[in-house]
């Protein structure tokens, strides 16, 4: 599965850049609509995980599509 998807990325960059773009900006969507706060005493310690690694993903997928477009220019 993992050497299919790598095979797919290699092959198409541009489309799989776009994908992970778009994903980054509908997760993004997401997470804005639900207003959370970033206030510590708001959560629990698990929820605040969850809130900062949905962050990071957002970027990953974000910078990881741009990276992957700007390489194969």
């Amino acid at each position: 599965m993992y050497k299919k998807i790598g095979r797919f990325i290699e092959l198409n960059p541009f489309i799989s850049g776009f994908i992970f773009i778009i994903i980054g900006i509908i997760l993004l969507f997401f997470r804005l609509k639900k207003k959370n706060t970033f206030v510590m005493k708001d959560y629990s310690l698990i929820s605040w995980r969850l809130l900062v690694q949905t962050w990071g993903l957002i970027i990953m997928l974000v910078l990881s599509g741009i990276i992957i477009i700007l390489i194969n220019i």
